[in-house]
């Protein structure tokens, strides 16, 4: 199972950047991978990560401390 695109960016030659929450023998997970154009629906390629969900908070809190955003060990609003 699928779900809604969260995230799309487009990119030169056909490609495009989607971002959304998948499933996985009963597991959920964000999975962030590159697609191309073809013949009729796009492709996904095996450019990307797929990230279980329980790590989500964790890495956000990395991204945005490494960006300079929050101070390391500052929290994210409540989910």
């Amino acid at each position: 199972m699928t779900g809604p695109a969260l995230f799309e960016r487009a990119k030169p030659g056909g490609r495009i950047v989607v971002a959304k929450v998948a499933e996985y023998n009963g597991s959920r997970f964000l999975d962030i991978r590159e697609w191309v154009a073809g013949e009729g629906e796009p492709t996904a390629t095996r450019k990307g990560v797929t990230i279980p969900l329980e790590a989500m908070r964790p890495l956000g809190e990395a991204l945005i401390a490494g960006a300079g955003g929050m101070p390391p060990g500052g929290a994210l609003p409540a989910a």
